[in-house]
């Protein structure tokens, strides 16, 4: 546990003996970073002939889901294909996107998928518009509209997502997904002189959270998950961030220790 949050985190090492992990089993709320395992399953449909990548969708403004960037601030009718719109979901988090996608596919397939790979942990509430709808019942905001003024933000410190109501699963699992794998198929990556990420983040205060692939220069390569419950409503964006970032370095460094001194 950290100052400003409450760490879940699990890190293996996917080249040689290595791991660490703390509350890595315990369930929580991971909220946009299931849109992995929804592109997965469109991807898998693609393949199999069941959708067509090229087909577009009218996306309306009745059509729109609420939260984030991208198709729900666009003021007229537009076609999107359903290629664009998964890479939309991933890349930009884009909620309508990952709701269109889900219309063509379903919940119980994205659950199928997550027991296939052995994610017993993970359960998808429905859609971004289900998921923030029972986030602001759960903060006590008296409508969608003023739930969505407030950012779906907590009213108070103790205010909590209620567990069996929202999108969630364990690090361990988000861990053993990231292992299944490349790392051009996550949503972001992030390069350093020494270091690449390959990774989907998932926000819905007060956690925060963010899983994928990290790979060294020299080849050491680590599934990691890290999600994060703020203590306090208010404290900055960034202080959280840095909470995640230093959960993942720790985790990282922690692993590299145990194969080292396995080696």
């Amino acid at each position: 546990m950290t100052g400003v949050a409450r760490v879940h985190v699990a890190c293996r090492r996917l080249d040689a003996p290595g791991q660490y992990a703390e509350r890595a089993d315990e369930v929580v709320p991971i909220a946009s970073m299931y849109k992995v395992l929804l592109a997965l399953e469109v991807a898998d449909a693609f393949e199999r002939g069941a959708l067509r990548p090229e087909t577009r969708v009218e996306v309306t403004p009745e059509s729109r889901s609420p939260g984030g960037f991208g198709l729900t601030r666009f003021a007229y009718p537009a076609a999107v294909s359903l290629h664009d719109l998964m890479y939309m979901s991933l890349a930009w988090s884009d909620n309508t996107a990952a709701d269109l996608l889900l219309d063509q596919v379903g919940v119980d397939a994205v659950h199928d998928r997550a027991a296939r790979l052995g994610l017993a942990s993970f359960w998808l509430a429905g859609s971004c518009r289900t998921l923030l709808g029972n986030a602001g019942a759960d903060f006590g905001y008296p409508t969608d509209t003023d739930a969505e003024l407030g950012d779906w933000s907590p009213l108070a410190d103790a205010s909590d997502l209620v567990l069996e109501r929202t999108t969630r699963a364990s690090v361990a699992d988000l861990v053993e997904l990231a292992a299944r794998l490349d790392a051009d198929e996550a949503a972001q990556a992030f390069s350093s002189p020494d270091w690449t990420r390959a990774s989907k983040t998932g926000t819905l205060s007060p956690w925060r959270g963010e899983f994928g692939i990290v790979t060294r220069r020299d080849g050491a390569r680590f599934a990691l998950a890290v999600a994060v419950r703020q203590h306090l409503v208010d404290t900055p964006p960034d202080a959280v961030d840095r909470a995640v970032a230093g959960a993942a370095w720790t985790a990282v460094q922690r692993s590299l220790d145990i194969s080292n001194a396995s080696g």
